[in-house]
């Protein structure tokens, strides 16, 4: 595609759909036309995908358990808060995964049902459309149940062949079904990233997870938000460094997506060994057809609290969080959590006993071989002190030590000085409204900025910029077609 024409890449989404989708998913691809023509059923019954709008910028594509009755409503009522502005750009497509076993019951299915069309009446404002897929028995079983790679393929393919029949290139976000809360200006925060960066193909916000949980289990909080402040850090100062996307909050430009293969919906199937999920390996694979991750733009302001169940779980198994996604398709999310949900840590009476956790931890994760961003001393530096102080680079680090960092590279050791025990005591029982009232001051401040400039909600693309720096990885051949 040449510059200064619109966005879009017909013949990314065209090679999609006649050649890459053989092979890929093979229970849905085994019979290629037949497959596309469901997705055009789907289409075609449903006036929001049919006569998709030319002004739609945004599509939110959100894969549901069939039992998530309790959460989807809540979710949906987070995003009719969006404002009129934002839901007007942005079409929901949701799909509910059934299996017929007796993991999801026909009642458990029956009140998600329920639950989103009551979402349907009291919000209005929402552009959705709601897709269902029965998995047969057989291959629930031999996915182990492991379903959300196949049911991720289908809700972007129908959003994909959604935006191609009606010639737009929206910007597809993945989202979770229950998320806790979500910034105030959500949706807009993407369509201003969208408009200022057209050359960008992946939008990754930012994820929380579970500030709630954090004031009962506060040193859970530490670890995690040590992690997340780690990949922060990469993702603004690396652009040779692979980075993940992830089901919770991302987003693709829907002409790339399709370049790149779209999803692969084989990710969780029985006896695969590559200890990530399908939304994970979109990231990836994004970074190997360029060799750079330039093209992934970062929306901070664009923030979700999520659950935190497998790092929560993790935690107090005393297993590292950089493992926590292992198994990601398989099910991971286990019973064994239940055992713990009522758990909580007193850091006044028994602050000993969460410090050498937490300092335990934090060594399994500096050690993770699979984690790039704790390479260097610099990048653990930045992370803790970010968490610890509030700030990246701590000024009195060298002359009064907060931790010492000890071992090989596969093999470290974290120890807090008593300086350093002074303040993670102090921290701790405060974490959580700390983050608290600095996403409220963001979202306060970012309001204002969106308030006074709105130029993003005009349908007029900003003159394309291309970056010299940007490259390409000769492989993934539709990719040839994209700009440069």
């Amino acid at each position: 595609m040449q510059d200064g024409r619109d966005h879009a890449s017909p013949e990314a989404f065209d090679w999609y759909f006649q050649s890459h989708i053989v092979g890929n998913a093979q229970y849905l691809a085994a019979n290629r036309q037949a497959y596309i023509d469901s997705l055009d059923v789907a289409i075609d019954t449903n006036d929001n995908l049919k006569h998709l709008s030319s002004k739609t910028k945004l599509m939110v594509a959100i894969p549901i358990s069939g039992d998530a009755s309790e959460t989807i409503y809540e979710t949906l009522k987070l995003y009719a808060a969006q404002g009129r502005p934002a839901l007007r750009r942005t079409q929901f497509v949701l799909i509910i995964s059934q299996t017929k076993s007796d993991d999801v019951s026909e009642e458990a299915s029956r009140k998600t049902h329920i639950a989103i069309t009551r979402a349907q009446k009291n919000f209005p404002d929402l552009n959705l459309t709601l897709l269902s897929m029965p998995w047969p028995k057989a291959f629930a079983s031999k996915r182990r149940n492991g379903l959300y790679g196949a049911t991720l393929k289908i809700v972007t393919d129908t959003c994909m062949r959604a935006a191609q029949r009606n010639h737009i290139d929206p910007l597809i976000i993945t989202n979770d079904a229950n998320p806790r809360a979500i910034s105030r200006n959500y949706l807009l925060h993407y369509l201003r990233a969208v408009y200022e960066h057209p050359q960008e193909e992946v939008f990754l916000g930012k994820i929380h997870w579970d500030v709630g949980r954090m004031r009962s289990v506060p040193g859970y909080g530490f670890v995690a938000t040590v992690l997340m402040a780690a990949q922060d850090r990469v993702r603004e100062s690396y652009s040779d460094v692979p980075l993940d996307s992830w089901a919770a909050n991302s987003g693709y430009r829907a002409s790339a997506l399709a370049a790149i293969g779209g999803v692969d919906g084989d990710i969780g199937a029985a006896g695969s060994e590559r200890g990530y999920g399908a939304d994970i390996d979109l990231g990836r694979r994004f970074f190997s057809a360029r060799y750079t991750n330039d093209r992934f733009c970062m929306v901070h302001e664009a923030w979700i609290d999520s659950y935190g169940d497998r790092l929560l779980r993790q935690y107090l198994c005393n297993k590292s969080l950089t493992r926590a996604w292992d198994e990601c398709d398989n099910n991971a999310s286990s019973d064994e959590l239940k055992l713990f949900v009522e758990m909580t840590e007193n850091v006044t009476t028994d602050f000993d006993h969460v410090r050498r956790r937490i300092e335990h931890l934090l060594g399994l994760m500096f050690s993770d071989r699979g984690w790039v961003c704790f390479e260097s001393e610099e990048m653990i530096t930045a992370a803790l002190a970010t968490v610890l102080l509030g700030s990246p680079v701590p000024e009195d680090h060298e002359k009064t030590p907060l931790w010492v960092l000890t071992g090989e590279r596969h093999a470290r050791k974290i120890t807090f000085t008593d300086s350093g025990t002074d303040h993670l005591k102090e921290v701790l029982p405060h974490l959580a409204d700390i983050i608290q009232e600095g996403l409220a001051a963001l979202d306060d401040t970012t309001h204002a900025q969106l308030r006074a400039n709105k130029k993003f909600l005009k349908n007029d693309p900003v003159p394309k910029r291309p970056s010299a720096s940007q490259t390409r990885h000769i492989g993934l051949r539709a990719l040839t077609h994209m700009s440069l």
